[in-house]
């Protein structure tokens, strides 16, 4: 398969150079630049020879001669200076081109617009990454050969690069070229779509559904909580400590999107391979876009399981400290409810709040009155019990004394 566009990148220095204003010529040829071939509605500039460069910068469309001769001017005080030249080069396949609409098949005609666009968000994504945001630069699309292309020159006006450490990070080219390619197939409408699915439908609708409630999902999921390390700062999917346990994290989140999202994982999958096509056929190779894609939204359902695993940790936390307690003496209690009263993590807590903990005081506080009433009411009855068994044995005494006065009165 080969790549729909190519971006090379190469250098100068002042030792290989005459001069940079040199390059703006090369760039600025008439038989490279292909007069007529661009289409955009600009007949009068096309019919203006004053405006018939083809060279465009960061912020101009169309040099003047004018411009031209200040341009050179400015490369020439940067080859002075010791700057070095980076010349990125950037190609396209043909039918790339005619594929993303940049081309057209029969007349060949180019949609140079877009191409600046691109150029330009290219160019300066790779120069920010660089930290060469102050550097000047200008290019020139190109049509002298079978595939066409645009020559880009850079130079730095106070340079801060020597040849030792003028070549660019290849991380950053490759971003460079993935933000031309994106700019040209203009995928940013999908790609919203599939992030929308992603994020919107399925991550942030589990957090509004907890697994250990849900009867299909509970026994998976305390499996899982049952088998995490100690520590709970470790609780994160791409955390070494996760490793052994990211298979089944995985296979909980098929589950939950199986249940929940089965319609919605369904599209997902559909609009990632053709998303794949089109940037397999822009780079030349096998992205794993989709794949990488799957991966993400994993990783993602991963973090709320896990998250929804430490908030369970933590209530199963408060409501067994608040069972123990309950077997503590009653001046323990208290010491423990202020103490906790100040525990950062006990206000935030999402299970146990204020308001809970004041309505357990005041059912406890009734209990204990209630308590305290029967303990109240026994002394009492005991007390009425002792003294009716008093007057009982007050009563037979005196009968047992009644009865022997009157046997001997009868004797």
């Amino acid at each position: 398969m080969s790549a729909g566009c190519i971006l090379k990148l190469k250098f100068r220095t002042v030792n290989q150079e005459k001069s940079f204003s040199g390059y703006i010529n090369y760039m600025d040829r008439a038989e490279a630049r292909g007069d007529g071939m661009a289409y955009e509605g600009y007949t009068d500039y096309m019919g203006n020879p004053e405006k018939s460069h083809g060279l465009f910068t960061a912020d101009k469309d169309h040099l003047e001669t004018a411009d031209i001769k200040k341009l050179k001017e400015i490369y020439n005080i940067s080859y002075d200076r010791g700057s070095i030249l980076w010349q990125p080069i950037i190609s396209f396949e043909n039918e790339w081109l005619v594929e993303n609409h940049i081309m057209d098949a029969k007349t060949k005609l180019i949609d140079e617009g877009k191409l600046r666009e691109a150029t330009r968000n290219s160019i300066g994504l790779m120069l920010e990454k660089e930290n060469l945001s102050n550097a000047i630069w200008s290019a020139a699309i190109h049509y002298n050969t079978d595939n066409i292309h645009i020559h880009v020159g850079v130079a730095e006006l106070t340079p801060s690069r020597t040849e030792n450490n003028a070549k660019f990070k290849l991380k950053n080219i490759n971003l460079s070229k993935s933000r031309f390619i994106n700019t040209i197939i203009s995928q940013q409408k999908e790609n919203d779509i599939i992030n929308n699915i992603m994020r919107k439908e399925i991550i942030d609708d589990k957090v509004k559904k907890l697994m250990h409630e849900d009867k299909n999902l509970a026994e998976k999921f305390m499996k899982i909580y049952s088998m995490l390390p100690a520590d709970k700062r470790t609780w994160k999917y791409n955390m070494n400590a996760m490793k052994q346990l990211r298979p089944e994290l995985d296979e909980l989140s098929k589950m939950y999107i199986q249940k929940y999202h089965q319609e919605s994982f369904g599209k997902l999958v559909q609009m990632l391979i053709v998303q794949q096509d089109k940037y397999d056929r822009a780079y030349g190779k096998n992205t794993d876009y989709a794949q990488n894609k799957i991966k993400d939204l994993y990783t993602r359902l991963g973090n709320v399981i896990l998250r929804e695993m430490r908030d369970f940790n933590r209530s199963e936390n408060e409501r067994k400290n608040i069972l123990q307690n309950e077997r503590q003496p009653e001046y323990q209690k208290a010491e423990y409810f202020i103490k906790n009263e100040n525990y950062p993590e006990y206000k935030k807590s999402r299970k146990v709040s204020e308001r809970r903990l004041k309505k357990f005081y005041d059912i406890k506080r009734s209990f204990d009155d209630f308590q305290n009433a029967m303990i109240q009411l026994k002394r009492s009855l005991k007390s009425e019990y002792e003294s009716f068994q008093n007057i009982l044995e007050h009563d037979k005494e005196l009968d047992k004394a009644i009865y022997h006065g009157s046997h001997e009165q009868d004797f």
